[in-house]
């Protein structure tokens, strides 16, 4: 004869054995993509970088504008340039042609007008 100690312990198996079944049903995993591969890294070229002062403090580099030899959005999706001392700010699209992109980008107010080096990150 079989004990209730042991007809207990079947039942809250079985119990236990349901709701765990029933809590992982619901976990669902969205199909997605990944993975990992190689291919060369090429640079852009610039030209026609112009800056702008500041119209209150002449020692102050404002604005920034050059032209990217990749068209957007095609080419170059995402810019960023900074002046020597400053950060690296967004830079917004204003135009090009089929092979180019022109770009503008306001900057910070650190920076200052004795900065001598451009620079430009571009990813696409």
């Amino acid at each position: 004869m079989l004990r209730l100690s042991t007809v207990a312990l079947v039942l809250l198996a079985f119990v236990g054995g349901i709701v765990v079944s029933a809590a992982t049903a619901s976990n669902r995993v969205i199909k997605s993509n990944v993975g990992q591969g190689s291919g060369s890294i090429g640079g852009y070229t610039i030209s026609s970088s112009t800056y702008t002062l500041d119209s209150n403090d002449a020692r102050i580099i404002s604005n920034v504008t050059f032209t990217l030899d990749a068209a957007q959005p095609a080419g170059v999706r995402t810019v960023r340039a900074k002046v020597t001392n400053g950060s690296y700010q967004t830079c917004t699209t204003t135009g090009g042609t089929t092979s180019t992109s022109t770009w503008s980008c306001t900057l910070n107010s650190n920076v200052t007008a004795a900065g001598t080096t451009l620079s430009v990150v571009g990813a696409q």
